[in-house]
């Protein structure tokens, strides 16, 4: 989950997005986000235009960790695997066959708070079903993936 937050016009707007469900926006967006006004006595909803960046996700701020399913699966030989940090650490994504071994590092370095993507290349790989967890701070999540060659 990330939110993004604001002010405009006299109104205080709040946008929640939830990172593994959705395409990260990039550009102006139009959301529909909780508003109320700044002295807090009126609330209702109306579309607010937010500059997220080129990239997408850019003024999104996450604030839980998450790791999200791997795109495409089934796949042959590359996936996706996309992650979010809610505070700067310490982070290390592994690839584990069935017993648990790991087969690669992804990622194993510090990084920021922010929302991350790793192609994972499975050339090397026999086909079959594999795991990838994600480690970061006291959050440890592990999802699983298919490899057909």
């Amino acid at each position: 989950m990330a939110s993004l937050e604001g002010e405009e016009g006299g109104w205080r707007w709040h946008v929640y997005w939830q990172m593994c469900h959705d395409e990260l926006p990039s550009g102006i967006v139009l959301f529909p986000p909780e508003v109320s006004s700044l002295d807090g006595t009126v609330n209702y909803s109306f579309p607010v235009s937010v500059d997220v960046g080129e990239t997408g996700g850019g003024s999104l701020v996450p604030y839980e960790y998450a790791l999200c399913q791997n795109f495409p699966n089934p796949f042959n030989p590359t996936t996706t695997i996309r992650y979010t940090i809610a505070r700067s650490g310490h982070v290390r994504l592994d690839i584990l066959n069935v017993l648990g071994q790991t087969v690669r590092e992804l990622v194993g370095q510090t990084q920021e708070a922010g929302n991350y993507n790793v192609t994972f290349d499975a050339t090397d790989l026999p086909s079959g079903i594999y795991l990838y967890r994600l480690r970061a701070g006291e959050m440890v999540q592990t999802r699983k993936m298919v490899l057909l060659n």
